[in-house]
């Protein structure tokens, strides 16, 4: 019965954090074509690493991921920039 309840707490706080990470790449990459697949495929990446008992694996799976997600963040932060500058010059104008 315990088992039950501790699953079933788990699954809740699993779909929880997907649903946050889910909005948090929305407004990350600007809801980027793709992003939310390749997400889910490193985040698959990592969990399987973890599950067969490979903690290197697990790390560079975790580094390959931190590191796409920041690439598109900063491209995403560029994107808004440039569309605030061309949005001001044709004010300007």
């Amino acid at each position: 019965m315990m088992k039950r309840a501790f699953l079933s707490i788990g699954l809740k706080t699993i779909s929880s954090i997907l649903n946050l990470q889910r909005w948090a790449i929305k407004v990350m990459t600007g809801s980027a074509p793709g992003s939310l697949l390749s997400s889910t495929e490193q985040h698959e990446a990592i969990f399987n690493a973890i599950k067969a008992g490979q903690p290197d694996a697990a790390a560079q799976a975790v580094k390959t991921h931190i590191e796409m997600v920041f690439s598109a963040y900063r491209q995403e932060v560029r994107r808004r920039l440039l569309t605030d500058d061309i949005s001001e010059q044709r004010k300007e104008q």
